[in-house]
């Protein structure tokens, strides 16, 4: 249910996408929903193509299936998501914040930072051939690849009970760090707990 979850964000975020692709190449005006972004709409663009695209390569990667039976799948999926994370994160950083309140204007480049650094701890650990510290970290990457994801849906649900705009946008662009920093960790630990058990019954 987990992948097929995964590639339905996945299909949802390329629609919510396209008409601001779309705008862009034929020389439109940018939908109001880059707002911000609209004096930089090819760094926007590129941003959330390449976030979107590391979600779906990132579904891939964390099913167990394809690990184990398409190794070499792997590694070459695995490269390209950490291809698609730099860019993204990279192009985040050209973005201004909506609102500068409240600690917004520090938010992008703070989560650019994680998302960056929990990638790259996981490359680090599997060229050690640490493979559950690998599995630890690009776990923690992944899910903050949907950061944008929670960031669209508490906006949505902010938008529709009528909060300003003032309130909703930090509390929507800090509780979407936090909520998808709070759920990796809970599934590292969660699956760290799975481990020690299967050992614990092996040795027993």
């Amino acid at each position: 249910m987990i992948p097929l979850l995964a590639v339905i964000a996945v299909l949802l975020a390329y629609n919510w996408m396209f008409p601001i692709v779309k705008a862009y190449l034929y020389g439109e005006t940018i939908p109001s929903r880059v707002r911000n972004n609209s004096d930089r709409p090819g760094w926007f663009i590129i941003h959330v193509f390449t976030g979107t695209t590391a979600l779906l390569v990132g579904t891939l990667q964390m099913y167990k299936k394809l690990r184990s039976s398409y190794r070499g799948l792997h590694r070459w999926l695995g490269r390209l998501y950490v291809a698609l994370v730099f860019a993204s994160t990279g192009t985040s950083l050209a973005l201004d914040p909506r609102l500068s309140i409240y600690g917004t204007d520090i938010l992008r480049p703070l989560a650019a930072a994680l998302w960056f650094g929990c990638t790259v701890l996981g490359v680090i650990a599997i060229r050690k051939r640490d493979v559950d510290g690998h599995r630890r970290w690009m776990t923690r990457s992944y899910i903050l690849a949907y950061m944008g994801i929670t960031f669209l849906i508490l906006s949505g649900f902010c938008k529709v009970v009528g909060m300003p705009i003032e309130i909703r946008y930090p509390l929507v662009i800090w509780g979407s760090l936090l909520i998808n920093v709070t759920i990796a960790e809970l599934v590292v630990r969660r699956s760290n707990n799975q481990l020690r058990n299967a050992i614990s019954a092996v040795g027993a």
